[in-house]
């Protein structure tokens, strides 16, 4: 869909949301349908000035018609709600009544204000629910998660599964900027309830999707299970400190990674060909022993120090399966406990033994050109 055929002040709204990317806690993209004109369709410039606008909230959506009047620019846009028409009053909305025309932020502001007004709604209606209200009210009132840190949304149905998307307050400042967004990242937990009086509990971690990589799969870490006879208020806060001693040691790991590279290549200053900055990965050299060169190749796994590094020596002069003829070592002196200093102490040692024992082996085992 084209947003010029939208009337220009029309447009300047959208624009701003279309840069923000997001009025909520809940991640998605806000979507923008069946954009109509009011004027007649015979008018020459008949531009578009109303529109459905699809919010991502609460592990679902909601659906507001917005109403601009294309040839009353400075006239605020009117509102139809088709998931609760009656959640709010729109002569209770201050930003609405203190519209301006002039700024391009004055619709995005609106919406946040209508939407803190729909969470206020949401979170009412848990009344009905003895359980559910009583997990809100202690988890609001027992924890550092704020009624602001919740979105509540209660389907109609009167067995239907009532969410709570939750925003965990969990910083990954530390992690590999590769895995940030411009934006930045948001940690949430999706907590569904099942059942008329929610009594089933499923929880979930909803991570950026590159944030997710960064710590691992679900076989090296995942979020602890909920007990059946758990309260949301022992643990979200349990969540949170087991997040963000994830983040911690990623970030740990990662750091001591760079410290690692970064001493190889100090010394080796003029012998390296590559390295991984991004994730302080690998590095590769160019070595030369009594007048025989060849590629030594430094593998870290994430979880270094831990994890021990993997060492590829490859020659420039001989080809196995025509490829270069080349040896991956694991077994060699190495302590997780050691400085970085020492682990190169110990790696230099190591490459110096290690490549006699390789050159015979390239010369004995590899293909000459």
């Amino acid at each position: 869909m084209s947003l010029t055929w939208f009337a220009p002040h029309v447009l300047m709204q959208l624009e701003e949301i279309i840069k923000h990317g997001k009025i909520g806690i809940c991640p998605g993209p806000i979507k923008i349908l069946n954009p109509m004109p009011s004027g007649a369709s015979w008018l020459k410039k008949n531009y578009c000035d109303r529109f459905k606008l699809v919010i991502p909230y609460g592990g679902h959506s909601v659906d507001w018609d917005i109403i601009f009047q294309a040839n009353s620019p400075d006239c605020p846009p009117d509102f139809i709600f088709s998931n609760a028409p009656n959640f709010v009053s729109l002569d209770c909305v201050k930003t609405l009544m203190d519209w301006d025309p002039k700024k391009s932020n004055s619709l995005l502001i609106i919406l946040k204000d209508l939407l803190q007004h729909y969470q206020k709604y949401q979170s009412s209606r848990l009344e009905k629910y003895s359980r559910v209200q009583f997990e809100y009210s202690t988890l609001t009132q027992e924890t550092n998660v704020t009624e602001e840190d919740i979105e509540v949304f209660v389907v109609d149905e009167k067995e239907g599964p009532i969410n709570f998307l939750i925003r965990l307050g969990v910083q990954f400042s530390g992690i590999p900027k590769i895995y940030k967004n411009e934006v930045g990242d948001t940690a949430l937990l999706l907590v569904t309830f099942n059942g008329s009086e929610g009594t089933k509990i499923t929880p979930k971690l909803c991570l950026p999707p590159k944030i997710e990589h960064a710590l691992g799969s679900p076989l090296s870490w995942r979020i602890p299970a909920f007990s059946t006879d758990g309260c949301l208020m022992d643990y979200v806060p349990f969540v949170q400190e087991s997040l963000k001693k994830r983040v911690e040691m990623v970030a740990y790991n990662f750091e001591k990674r760079m410290e690692y590279l970064f001493e190889f290549l100090e010394y080796f200053e003029g012998s390296y060909l590559e390295f991984d900055r991004d994730l302080a990965s690998k590095a590769t050299f160019l070595f030369e022993q009594n007048g025989f060169y060849f590629i030594f190749h430094i593998d870290l796994p994430q979880n270094f120090p831990l994890g021990k590094p993997s060492f590829t020596f490859r020659s420039i002069y001989h080809s196995s399966f025509e490829k270069p003829f080349s040896t991956t070592v694991m077994n060699y002196p190495y302590n997780q406990g050691w400085s970085v200093r020492t682990m190169l102490e110990k790696t230099i040692e190591f490459i110096q033994q290690y490549a006699v024992v390789f050159q015979q082996n390239s010369v004995q085992n590899g293909s000459s050109p």
